[in-house]
């Protein structure tokens, strides 16, 4: 009932004189028109012996191929995906504390999961239920996060974490459930994409090698950019003083993995064969720490130019805590 209300509703808007009658610009005007035309079951107007759902779909698949489905962040949803920490409130947080952005350009695509079954393709890729905006979840970048790390310390998959993955991420859930709980001190945001396309998958049946039906999957399109935040607090460091250099491992791990995860293992599915991975340049990124004295703040544009930012803030807080 609220899908055939819905296209209903969308109808008059999305009409148009000549064939193929919507934008196709606009998905929105596409899904509608599409379900509209599953349900007449009306002929193509440029072939009658076909359906004219099965023609829309295929121009506009034309379209994504040739100009893709750019999706420029605007308005609210700016402010959700670009987060500020405004120096005022830095006196909230306890010494050890860092926000670490940057920026994001897709070297290969990412493909993501999505949950929208009112779409022109079964495949699309996660979107915001709001804003429509295709993203990669907070709750996802965790998960990689985590996974790389563990690979990184050389964690055997079904081990327990250790000591540092712990503080980092908190407890499993299987451990938090018989009551051993213990949050973790990073703080993960979701990344929001500017631009989707198409990948066209075509399964292959071995014994004749040949492909079958090839399966259309929408993805975040090579080129696309996003803003990656995280925040770390110690808060159990509060009361602690003498175990504040355990932030500066904190960092140097968090930063290892990171760079593990965005240039080598990826984060998208289909990852094994290269998707889900960044350019190492132009990532107009800053990292911000909070010391005992300040707040130290600086650029960088490559993972290695970050890697050396961390090593001169570190002997920034060796100093003071030498001084103190």
């Amino acid at each position: 009932m609220t899908l055939d209300y819905t296209v209903y509703l969308l109808r008059e808007k999305t009409k148009r004189h000549t064939w193929p009658w919507v934008d196709l610009s606009d998905i929105d005007e596409v899904t509608a028109e599409y379900h509209r035309l599953v349900i007449s079951g009306e002929p193509d107007p440029e072939d009658r012996r076909k359906k004219a759902s099965d023609g829309l779909r295929n121009k506009w698949y034309e379209h994504v191929h040739r100009e893709g489905i750019r999706v420029p962040l605007r308005g609210l949803l700016s402010q959700i995906a670009e987060p500020e920490l405004p120096t005022d409130t830095w006196v909230l947080f306890p010494s050890g504390s860092f926000f670490l952005r940057l920026t994001l350009a897709l070297a290969k695509p990412l493909i993501t999961h999505g949950d929208n079954h009112f779409y022109v393709i079964e495949n699309p890729v996660a979107k915001d239920i709001v804003f429509k905006q295709p993203m990669m979840r907070s709750t996802s970048w965790k998960g990689l996060l985590r996974y790389a790390m563990r690979l990184q310390r050389k964690q055997d998959q079904t081990q327990l974490d250790d000591e540092v993955i712990i503080r980092l991420f908190g407890t499993e859930k299987k451990v938090a459930q018989e009551g051993n709980f213990q949050a973790g001190r990073l703080t993960f945001f979701t990344t929001f994409f500017n631009a989707t396309d198409l990948e066209v998958l075509n399964p292959h049946i071995r014994e004749r090698k040949v492909g079958r039906q090839p399966i259309p999957i929408e993805c975040i399109r090579q080129g696309a950019r996003g803003e990656f935040h995280l925040l770390y607090t110690p808060f159990d460091l509060l009361n602690y003083p003498d175990r504040l250099p355990e932030t500066m491992v904190d960092l140097e791990v968090t930063i290892q993995a990171l760079r593990d995860l965005m240039l080598d293992l990826g984060f998208s599915a289909k990852r094994t064969s290269g998707y889900g991975v960044i350019r190492d340049d132009n990532l107009n990124g800053t990292l911000r720490i909070k010391t005992e004295g300040r707040i130290l703040r600086g650029q960088f544009n490559t993972f290695s130019e970050l890697e050396q930012l961390v090593e001169v803030f570190h002997e920034r807080m060796r100093g003071e805590q030498s001084d103190g």
